[in-house]
């Protein structure tokens, strides 16, 4: 019978969502792959902390706690993501990227086909399609990641292939054999 209180009991924390938010809200280290793993281990203790990881103030805060402590004062990239999605997925990409300047890896050795893209061919593409048109507002930041993501949409296999090489080859420059895969450290609810 007590086995079925302490159960119930349980239960009735690990479901209440504001003291999850709190118990998020609190966590704080030095340092960052700690944060974010004391965050992950936190989202996986029950099914009911999906509902949470909607939930933006604690997120709010550990990006904030986070990014204060990684963060060039010149990384304009990084200070806009985090005003504008202040949420789980740029919090744990925090920690990952805190990982990665621990272990002096370039940013630029670990993104996906697309980022690679994106950082490259897509900036001259688009810069020629925006001469070609003249600027002005019709061509804003918005309208040039949309053209961004539909030209990789576009792209030819043979084409976006090219891209994956390049991932498998900085990955293998890593030290890793069978190309891009998730970097050890900090992951999302693991």
């Amino acid at each position: 019978m007590s086995g079925t209180r302490a159960s119930s009991a349980q239960e009735s924390v690990l479901g209440n969502i504001d003291l999850l938010s709190h118990v998020l809200a609190c966590i704080d280290d030095p340092n960052a792959e700690v944060v974010g793993r004391a965050a992950a281990s936190w989202c996986v203790l029950n099914n009911l902390h999906n509902s949470m990881l909607l939930e933006e103030d604690p997120w709010r805060l550990l990006v904030a706690r986070v990014s204060a402590r990684i963060l060039p004062p010149d990384d304009s990239f990084w200070a806009k993501r985090v005003c504008d999605h202040p949420d789980d997925l740029a919090f744990f990409e925090l920690c990952c990227l805190a990982r990665l300047q621990r272990t002096g890896v370039a940013r630029s050795m670990v993104r996906t086909p697309f980022k690679i893209f994106i950082n490259s061919d897509a900036q001259e593409r688009w810069r020629r399609v925006a001469d070609a048109h003249g600027g002005g507002a019709v061509l804003d930041a918005n309208r040039k990641f949309t053209w961004i993501v539909e030209a990789w949409e576009r792209m030819d296999p043979l084409e976006r292939h090219v891209y994956q090489l390049q991932v498998n080859k900085n990955f293998a420059a890593l030290g890793f054999t069978e190309g891009c895969c998730t970097l050890p450290g900090v992951r999302k609810y693991s």
